[in-house]
């Protein structure tokens, strides 16, 4: 075992300058500007607005609003959170029964025609003192208005027409000879103011030249036997007897 106790090459020396643990004072880390307060706060943290609360103006009134403790116990904005509590009170005086109207005293036949349908009913009263029957004008001292024919300023009216009399002098009746009949005018062609229509030639019916010999009619064909696909052979089957077979003997009745 080496006597040397030192390991590597390292060996105790004085310090060539001086170290905080060579110090007693708390050291450099109070140096650092502090993060409270406001005035010489860190400036590279965050800080907070600080507020500075004034002292109490004079002539403040109380505006009435009561402290928390205040407010009793169990009360909502709706009121009071209890159950419901009801007060009894005196027994009031009994009503006198002879006050009370009984059923004979109602008329309740005045009360029909509010309820039930009823036709107007009218009342007519005395006739006033100081009317006089010659004051008004009577039925007769009224004149009609006409309400149709011309000549009304507030009603419109249609044509009127006169229709005079029969004369002789200018008319048909003054000479009947002179007068010409119905077969005395002349027929006016259509055809003059009106477009004309088309006119057609019916001629007589020609012979179609052809073959006059006689052709079989439709009954004299035969469509069935005709056969547009393959034919495939038909087969009869003939009549199965022998030579031994016993003739049929049938016995007549009585």
């Amino acid at each position: 075992m080496p006597a040397d106790p030192w390991v590597g090459t390292w060996r105790p020396h004085r310090p060539r300058m001086a170290i905080a643990a060579m110090y007693s004072g708390p050291g450099p880390k109070y140096l650092l500007p502090g993060h409270t307060g406001y005035t010489g706060h860190d400036t590279t943290t965050y800080r907070a607005p600080a507020y500075s609360l004034a002292q109490r103006l004079p002539g403040s009134k109380d505006s009435g609003t009561p402290a928390p403790k205040s407010i009793p116990e169990k009360m909502t904005h709706h009121g009071k959170d209890t159950v419901p509590a009801w007060t009894m009170g005196h027994r009031p005086r009994d009503i006198d029964p002879s006050k009370t109207p009984g059923p004979a005293n109602y008329q309740t036949d005045h009360a029909n025609r509010l309820v039930h349908r009823s036709v107007p009913a009218y009342s007519m009263a005395l006739r006033t003192v100081g009317f006089k029957g010659s004051d008004g004008p009577g039925p007769a001292r009224y004149k009609d208005v006409r309400v149709f024919g011309p000549n009304i300023p507030h009603l419109k009216a249609a044509p009127a027409y006169t229709m005079s009399q029969k004369t002789a002098f200018g008319s048909m009746l003054s000479n009947i000879i002179k007068t010409p009949g119905p077969c005395a005018y002349k027929h006016v062609d259509t055809d003059v103011f009106k477009n004309r229509a088309p006119k057609y030639t019916i001629v007589e019916r020609n012979i179609i030249p052809g073959d006059s010999t006689l052709k079989p009619g439709p009954n004299r064909y035969r469509p069935e036997d005709v056969n547009l696909h393959k034919n495939y052979p038909k087969y009869t089957f003939g009549i199965h007897h022998s030579d031994f077979v016993a003739p049929l003997i049938v016995t007549p009745s009585d």
